[in-house]
């Protein structure tokens, strides 16, 4: 995600453009996918030391932005 998503020019690189480009992305990966890059994060962090995260998206809702 952070090579797709954080990494951008030319197109808004302010906080709606750079969320745009994350959802945009999620929207091209299912459930599987995104679990096991959430688990490549926390392994990640866990390795450098981190042992709580302070970030949330909502990822709950559907494509549509619904429950």
């Amino acid at each position: 995600m952070a090579g797709l998503a954080e990494q951008v020019s030319g197109i808004g690189t302010d906080f709606w453009g750079r969320r745009g480009l994350m959802y945009d992305f999620l929207a091209r990966i299912g459930p599987d996918e995104l679990w096991a890059i959430t688990a490549q994060l926390y392994v990640e962090l866990l390795k450098g030391g981190y042992t709580s995260v302070c970030e949330f998206h909502y990822l709950h809702n559907n494509p549509a932005g619904r429950l």
